[in-house]
């Protein structure tokens, strides 16, 4: 009863004092000035509030400005304000002279300190809670924030801030009851936040703990080795500077012929050789320590984008400028794009090029949504390998021990085989339906049944088997449908509902959705889909109801994410989704050479990459990964001319020296004679591989024709081209009469030949 009786005399001191009102305006401040914000920039709320994962992103938003700096130093001035009560009304003697233990006086004051921590906590997400839905409040077109309130989220996430509060709440209270200058406690612990903030850009940093919870906020400085558990250390820490300000208090305030006097020299020499080695040691690390992959300041990055903007074309050729990004777009009738940039696993940089909407002269921001199709497949399979790894399902089992409202019909191609989830993420099912050619507005839309059944009004064929399964590799997003049910059936719930709670929100994915047709709502902020002329689509958006096979809506910012995410698992520094292992296994190729389970892995002098690349009608899109470096690029435009997206990836691998790639080459060209050009028009094609491309002659050149471009052919002998769009080496074969049989394409150690029709 003694220690409750002290607590209440203790709260009754902050009643009307500077603590509360701190705490209070504290508690508030950083939510008022987002939520003035939100209401002033009404279109960017209007997208927010309509997006996946709002809430989390708000929490994020506030939490980013708030965990840095305002509160340790509102912790140190809420600290170092409770001890002065006393030290200022002089009543420490006084508060000795009552019938109470000293531990009891001790424990009393320090829970205080937690007590107002935990009002701030509280005021703060209900600040948090108003900033989200004030704006809705006062706008009508403006929605209240999608989804259900993450509660756990919210929880879990407090409880982590909180801890982070725990060293300085400690060694605040530690200097503030012994120091009876109020100066002196405020001012060492603004010196230790300083520190902290210079110590994160050292692997040791958080040797300092006075901003362990703003770390994952300094994406440009944090250099702090990730594999360390900063819980463990804010705890200890907490811990031992508790229990040493304990023994020094009770020290302090024995007569000189206690026995506990004894022990003060000894715990103060204890105390101060702790945050002397503390301090050596940060010091001695700062020079020690040395980065193997280093951040680009502001003035790099900028001019980083400026060499992506005007370095592509495949090679340099003799006397010839480098195309700009700019000319391509025109080249190639693309009216936007938007680029997101991974370096050091972070997103460097963002930006959005051209018009989301030419007609209405919108341009394209980093938060434009496009549809870009087939790399919904990867984070399809991201979705269903964390089923597996919840062992939900089993990656080798038979498909239809899983599926529920449907069964696959197996025949007699199947050869008695069965199919499993790795053939349906590998595309070694041995299944028909390459892709799916979409609807428009106003037509009837099919079930996922209906789909897989190929019956009305589905537009594409019954998803069905053309060979036995684990025999080879065929892209079939009609297997990636058969997932998307499995899926659906294990979960009970819709696919854009469960992607969004289990793969978008966890990311922070937070202009990504699955929803088909698109909302209304979003589609503002929707860039409009153009074909290969440049020629609006009349409906403007797609309607993929094939969802998982290419009905996502994002943004190359968000699928940065997603790839950061893989990458930093691949390492064992994240395991939001998968642990290191099954992210392996994931990205492992599967019979196939380079099909893994929803992505494409390439091995480019031992160095590993992911990929994906996707269309649908008016919209294309690719991003790139490195297994081991952290670099990355996505690519989305509003065009059906996929070619663009090679030849700034190429210019990105270029400008940051990607391992495993070669410099762009300088090559000289040759003129050849018009006679020898001619005997090379025609058309060559490798129909297994189902590549077809034909030769033409016009105005005095070869030109390189695919199914959507005609490029130049500059000649690097008389029987060898390049093509400035492609780092491509190609030649052409002879048989033994000196006739031209086929065209063999190269790239590193890789090659195939297309055969000479006719």
């Amino acid at each position: 009863m003694n220690f409750i009786h002290s607590l209440q005399s203790e709260w009754i001191k902050t009643k009307n004092s500077a603590v509360m009102w701190l705490t209070i305006g504290g508690a508030l401040f950083v939510p008022v000035l987002i939520t003035i914000g939100r209401i002033l920039k009404r279109n960017d709320t209007l997208l927010v509030n309509s997006s996946e994962g709002v809430w989390l992103k708000l929490f994020n938003q506030n939490w980013q400005f708030m965990s840095v700096f305002l509160l340790p130093m509102g912790i140190i001035l809420v600290s170092s304000l409770l001890t002065q009560i006393e030290f200022r009304n002089n009543t420490w003697k006084q508060l000795f002279t009552t019938p109470q233990k000293l531990s009891t006086i001790f424990w009393a004051k320090y829970a205080i300190v937690f007590i107002v921590l935990i009002q701030f906590f509280i005021l703060f997400n209900i600040g948090i809670y108003l900033s989200g839905v004030i704006p809705a409040l006062i706008y009508s077109d403006v929605p209240y924030p999608s989804g259900s309130f993450p509660f756990k989220e919210y929880l879990i996430g407090n409880a982590y801030y909180f801890l982070y509060c725990l060293p300085i709440v400690a060694l605040q209270y530690l200097m503030s009851l012994h120091i009876k200058n109020f100066i002196v406690p405020v001012g060492v612990g603004l010196v230790l936040v300083v520190t902290s903030l210079i110590a994160v850009n050292n692997q040791y940093g958080y040797i300092v703990p006075y901003i362990y919870g703003g770390m994952k906020f300094l994406i440009a400085d944090n250099r702090i080795d990730e594999t360390i558990n900063i819980s463990y250390w804010a705890f200890g820490y907490f811990m031992y500077f508790s229990f040493a300000n304990f023994l020094i208090f009770i020290c302090e305030t024995q007569t000189k012929s206690s026995k506990y006097f004894k022990l003060k020299p000894l715990l103060f020499t204890l105390l101060s050789a702790l945050i002397f080695g503390v301090f050596f040691i940060t010091y001695l690390h700062s020079f020690s320590s040395k980065k193997t992959i280093t951040d680009h300041s502001q003035k790099e990055i900028e001019e980083n984008i400026r060499l992506v903007e005007n370095n592509l074309g495949a090679f340099n050729l003799d006397n010839n400028t480098d195309w700009t990004l700019e000319e391509r777009m025109k080249f190639y009738k693309v009216k936007g794009l938007s680029i997101a940039v991974i370096h050091n696993f972070k997103i460097e940089w963002a930006k959005g090029y051209g018009f989301a909407n030419e007609a209405e002269k919108i341009p394209v921001t980093t938060n434009t949504l496009f549809e870009p199709g087939s790399l919904s497949k990867s984070v399809n399979a991201l979705a269903l390998m964390q089923m597996v790894q919840d062992k939900r399902i089993d990656l080798f089992t038979d498909i239809n021990q899983y599926l529920h409202t449907w069964k696959f019909p197996y025949d007699s191609i199947s050869k008695g085989k069965k199919i499993t989830l790795a053939n349906l993420l590998s595309h070694t099912a041995g299944l028909s339906v390459h892709g799916f050619g979409g609807y428009k507005e106003g037509d009837s839309l099919p079930t996922i049944l209906q789909i897989l059944n190929g019956t009305k009004p589905a537009n594409s064929k019954a998803v069905r088997s053309i060979f036995e399964p684990n025999k080879k590799m065929k892209y079939s997003g009609g297997g990636t449908m058969i997932s998307q049910l499995l899926l659906m059936d294990v979960s009970k719930k819709t696919y854009d509902k469960y992607l969004a709670e289990h793969i978008l929100q966890p990311l922070q994915m937070t202009n990504s959705f699955y929803t088909q047709p698109i909302p209304e709502i979003k589609k503002p902020f929707a860039a409009v889909g153009y074909d290969s002329l440049g020629i609006a689509l009349p409906y403007k958006y797609p309607i993929m109801v094939e969802q998982a096979a290419a009905g996502l809506w994002t943004t190359p910012s968000d699928i940065c994410k997603f790839m950061i995410e893989l990458q930093q698992s691949l390492k064992g520094k994240s395991n939001k989704i998968l642990t290191k292992e099954n992210t392996e296994l994931m990205l492992t190729p599967y019979i196939d050479e380079r099909t893994a389970f929803g992505f494409f892995v390439d091995d480019f002098k031992g160095h590993k990459y992911f990929s994906h690349e996707a269309g649908n009608w008016g919209f294309s899109g690719a991003f790139y990964g490195s297994m081991e470096e952290g670099n990355g690029v996505a690519i989305f435009i509003n065009s059906e001319n996929d070619e663009i997206l090679r030849e700034i990836g190429n210019s990105v691998i270029n400008v940051y020296n990607w391992k495993g790639f070669d410099k762009k080459e300088k090559i000289k060209v040759m003129s050849v004679e018009d006679s020898v050009m001619r005997k090379y028009i025609g058309i060559y094609e490798a129909k297994a591989e189902n590549r077809k491309v034909e030769i033409l002659f016009d105005n005095g050149a070869l030109y390189y024709k695919t199914n959507k471009q005609k490029i130049k052919m500059y000649f690097t002998s008389k029987t060898a081209f390049i093509n400035m769009e492609s780092p491509t080496l190609k030649s052409f074969e002879f048989d033994k009469n000196k006739l031209v049989k086929g065209l063999k394409i190269k790239y590193k150690d890789k090659e195939f030949i297309l055969g000479k029709r006719g």
